[in-house]
Parts: C-alpha cells; structure tokens; sequence
C-alpha cells in the first residue's frame, strides 16, 4: 500500500489539475515497479495505490520482490525529484506499508467486467503500516520481514499500535535489499539448522562427482518447491570445500539476464 503525503496540501499548492496530472505520472511510476517485479496493481483511490505479489499470479519471493518493487519506486522519485519540482514545483513523497498473509482476491460487485480486488487483514495491516510510515518511508509487517530476513537492510521499530488491529504489531523500516547472488545466501544469513532426511541423496551426488568421466557431467536435481533444493546443493558445495573447485552460477529471479550463470561461473571460484 502507497499513499502520498501531504496530498491534500500539495493540491492547495499547485490546484487540481496539476495535481492530477502529478499523480498520474507517480503512479504511472509506481505500477512500472510493481510490474517489473511481477506484481500486480490491483486498486487506485486517490492519492494511493494497493498492489499484490503473489496473487492472483503466483511468483517466486513475493514478499522480496515487494521490497524490490517498493524501494525501485522510491528511487524513482528521488530520481525524477528536480524534474518534479520544476514542473509542478512541489517534490512528493510516498509513504508505504508492506504486510503479507493469506487474503481473497475476486471480483467484487455485481458486473462481471469489475477491477479485480483484494481482502483480508494483510491488506488492513498494510493500510496501517503506510499510516504508521514517515514520507519516504517503507514499513514491513513481521510476516514479511520473516520472508526477507538475511535479504534486506532493516530496522527493528519494536512492537506498534496500529489502528483497527488487536494488539501490538512488530514493524520493521526498510533500507535497501543485500548483495546475494545466491537466494539461498539469506537464508544462511539468518541461521541453518541440521538437515534431516537428505543423507542419501546427498551420497548419490557424491557418487555422481567421483564416479563421472572426465569432461562434462550433467546431474538433474529436481522437486517442489521449498522441499530443500538449494540447501542440498549447499551441504555439497561445503561437503567438496577442500577437494575440489566448486564454481555457482544462478539465475536471479525477477531479473532479465539468462546469461547470468555464465557470468556467476567465469567471475571466479565460490568455494576450494
């Protein structure tokens, strides 16, 4: 959720039509950021804009790339600042919350043609959280910081009131997202514990390394999402440390470079 600040004194300042012609070049902005991170901008009211990741499309890190989509924006702005305030003479600020959770996202209304629409208390939170937020500010949700932890530059604001919402809610500013080629890179930022289950797969890998022919060996590993994927790999590559030369090369999700392993790979060696 994002909300300008200071709307209504801005359109004193500069009258309504320049005001409106100010926020559609903003929020002509904000959905070019939600929609390069694969979001969706699902309502407008206003000065604000509500948008989803995850739903009704489901994508890989949603709530990373509404911090990705969420800082691009505020960048833009910084970016367009002098071009702004010599047009309309005012420089905007966005205020935003980011919370997650599960929601309902459908039609509401009576025509079938209607904009798509969400609900559900993360939608409230978010709401509350860019409420909460000083102009230029992103807020998170504690569920979204769970998701992003390791991944991001944030601030611990503690426990906070927020209107309509029972109890103290933990909030947390955000800065910037962190250099991690590797996604998996936050998740170790934040802590691994053992894993469980996976020792023979593991020893299949092994094998696969010590038993292949000299050349080019390809081994497929495969699964649904979350069952461990990237941590195996992980335990490998540490597992292969002081014997061989372990070179990772990964795509980045929400990004344009296929060729991006090849980079990763001839950049140097990640491990040995």
């Amino acid at each position: 959720m994002a909300d300008m600040a200071a709307s209504t004194a801005i359109t004193e300042q500069i009258g309504t039509e320049n005001s409106y012609q100010l926020l559609t070049r903003l929020i002509a902005m904000a959905i070019a950021a939600v929609e390069a991170e694969g979001g969706t901008a699902l309502t407008f009211g206003g000065d604000s804009l509500l948008a989803s990741f995850g739903a009704p499309v489901a994508i890989e890190d949603a709530s990373l790339r509404a911090c990705r989509a969420a800082l691009a924006f505020q960048a833009a702005i910084a970016g367009e600042s002098a071009a702004l305030q010599a047009q309309f003479g005012v420089v905007p600020q966005f205020r935003i919350g980011i919370s997650g959770g599960m929601v309902v996202v459908g039609h509401i209304g009576p025509q079938t043609g209607m904009d798509l629409n969400i609900m559900g208390q993360p939608v409230n939170a978010a709401s509350r959280l860019q409420e909460l937020a000083r102009p230029g500010q992103i807020l998170l949700s504690d569920a979204i910081f769970e998701q992003v932890a390791g991944e991001v530059d944030t601030t611990d604001l503690g426990p906070q009131s927020l209107k309509g919402i029972a109890g103290r809610a933990h909030v947390f500013a955000l800065h910037k997202t962190l250099d991690a080629p590797d996604r998996f890179a936050g998740r170790i930022r934040r802590g691994l514990v053992d894993m469980v289950g996976r020792r023979d797969q593991l020893r299949a890998l092994h094998r696969a390394i010590n038993t292949s022919a000299p050349g080019w060996h390809m081994t497929l590993i495969e699964g649904p999402p979350g069952i461990g994927k990237s941590r195996l790999l992980h335990d490998l590559r540490f597992s292969l440390q002081d014997e061989r030369q372990v070179f990772q090369g990964q795509c980045r999700s929400g990004t344009q470079s296929p060729y991006q392993p090849l980079r990763d790979i001839f950049s140097g060696p990640q491990s040995g």
